[in-house]
């Protein structure tokens, strides 16, 4: 018992101290020339349309960059995140959203996450799945770096005809 006491007093006590060292959300480096960053949305999509996708700039609802694209049949957003005054963004989240339908269930969505590393699935409030990649882009990606992040999000993609073959009910006609 006294060692489980001084266990959690002593995760309490790191808890406490990580708190007050938090990085600030902005990446103000100048992204070097050959690499890949939030902070510059067009390294974003000339990796895009380099790797043979449709990428064509918008604005989130929030006003920060949002690239749109498609892959694997399917249309995806290239989201932007940890942006201050929608510039100086340090991450990206690939995401698909699929609607809101009686079958997107908590047990769907934690089946997909049991087995997939890459590629997170939520049921958000609404009702409507979303199925997400996050990325880092702090200093830049290679292109070699970002080319593998897309690899893997068009596997994710690639993986969800069969995952709802078999987890969804057949459709009625």
């Amino acid at each position: 018992m006294q060692l489980l006491i001084r266990c959690v007093a002593t995760m309490s006590t790191l808890a406490t101290m990580a708190v007050p060292i938090s990085a600030e959300a902005k990446d103000s480096a100048v992204c070097k020339a050959g690499l890949v960053c939030a902070s510059d949305p067009q390294t974003v999509i000339n990796a895009l349309q380099a790797q043979g996708y449709k990428a064509k700039l918008d604005v989130d609802d929030q006003g920060d960059p949002d690239v749109v694209s498609a892959a694997s049949g399917y249309n995806f957003d290239v989201l932007f995140y940890g942006c201050v005054e929608h510039k100086q963004c340090d991450s990206l989240q690939f995401r698909v959203t699929f609607t809101k339908d009686p079958s997107n269930t908590l047990k769907l969505v934690n089946t997909w996450n049991l087995d997939k590393r890459f590629g997170q699935m939520s049921l958000r409030n609404d009702g409507s799945i979303a199925l997400n990649q996050d990325i880092t882009t702090v200093g830049g990606l290679t292109k070699e770096n970002f080319d593998d992040a897309i690899d893997w999000w068009n596997s994710v993609l690639g993986a969800l005809p069969k995952f709802f073959d078999e987890n969804l009910p057949p459709v009625k006609k």
